[in-house]
């Protein structure tokens, strides 16, 4: 990574729909140099995707809740496939396998503090031993990675 290369990242990182000539312009490079920097990025896996930010009270989501979820029997079979399970619902931001008392963490909204707490099929697993949550009012948007 060189100075370009850093500019490039950060110009991205702050503005991901940029056109390459705009990117370009702004750098102080030729367009084609910015874009032929820009695929190596990527084909060296520094670039992995882009996002999109999204106002979550528009989709009538504005509370986060954290809920942390112990699963039982601990073996990489049962957390991966629980992990995998959970990913796919909609309400789901992320999945977190982590370490200490509790072994995921899972992000989720709602249109109420009720309603990001709610329990889902995912807590009812019979892998699910315990799912305490957190509720956070104040948060109001996220960003979703795409590749």
């Amino acid at each position: 990574m060189d100075e370009l290369d850093s500019a490039l990242v950060a110009a991205l990182q702050d503005d991901g729909r940029r056109s390459n000539r705009d990117l370009a312009a702004a750098l102080g490079v030729a367009p084609s140099t910015g874009l032929e920097r820009t695929r190596a990025l990527r084909t060296r896996g520094v670039i992995t995707g882009y996002h999109a930010t999204v106002d979550l009270g528009a989709l009538d989501r504005p509370v986060q809740a954290m809920i942390f979820i112990r699963l039982r029997p601990q073996s990489r079979k049962v957390m991966h496939g629980f992990r995998d399970f959970v990913a796919a619902l909609p309400e789901t931001l992320n999945v977190y396998i982590i370490t200490g008392f509790e072994d995921t963490l899972r992000p989720r909204r709602g249109a109420d503090p009720a309603g990001a707490c709610r329990t889902s099929s995912s807590t009812r697993s019979p892998s699910v031993r315990r799912s305490p949550t957190c509720a956070l009012p104040w948060c109001s948007s996220t960003s979703a990675t795409t590749s």
